[in-house]
């Protein structure tokens, strides 16, 4: 088994349910709890850099008033329908990469290098999303709401 393919197995066999047991919806890299007023997003990001043998990813964090977004669309018509968390678009979108949202507040990439980096990746990544993540991407919305 490649790193790569280790890295797709947390994803399926792991993070997939978890994020599906915290409310989201999605599957794979993509995971969403929109409501009526927000897009908001989980991503996961794959390095650039891997290869089959050094699979890195991060996870990014996106939240968008949905009038905001088609507000923005309308100036900006090469946006897309719906937006990413694992793209970059600046004003109004709230977008944040889960070290950002960690208590260190620094970039934070997972390192898979074969089966037996799975499990504590794994574990790793959800903890991180249940504990740093979901939460600041919950009182985002909470905060925007009632502004």
């Amino acid at each position: 088994m490649t790193a790569q393919d280790a890295y797709k197995a947390v994803l399926r066999d792991v993070a997939a349910p978890a994020l599906r047991d915290m409310g989201l919806e999605g599957s794979s890299k993509l995971y969403r709890l929109d409501d009526e007023e927000f897009w908001a997003r989980i991503g996961f990001q794959s390095s650039m850099s891997n290869t089959a043998d050094r699979a890195k990813f991060t996870v990014n964090f996106l939240l968008v008033d949905k009038g905001a977004w088609t507000r923005s669309r309308q100036a900006k018509p090469h946006l897309p329908e719906v937006p990413s968390a694992n793209d970059y678009y600046g004003e109004p979108v709230w977008s944040r990469r889960i070290g950002a949202l960690m208590p260190t507040e620094r970039d934070h990439w997972w390192t898979i290098t074969g089966p037996g980096d799975a499990p504590n990746a794994a574990a790793e990544v959800v903890a991180a999303i249940r504990e740093f993540g979901l939460p600041a991407l919950l009182a985002r919305r909470t905060a925007v709401s009632n502004s």
